[in-house]
């Protein structure tokens, strides 16, 4: 019988950027990955401002 490893958490954006990547400051992202038996990795990330 297979398992699947699921990985939660939190992330907290920051970036010296100005420009393109300026909209990630002060981010929190809420993540949920899964991992199967072959190694297939799925996953998403919500972010909050």
């Amino acid at each position: 019988m297979g398992r699947t490893r699921r990985d939660v958490g939190s992330i907290f954006y920051h970036t010296r950027s100005d420009k393109k990547l300026s909209f990630l400051n002060n981010v929190v992202g809420v993540f949920e990955f899964e991992t199967d038996t072959d190694g297939q990795i799925r996953g998403t990330v919500c972010g909050w401002k």
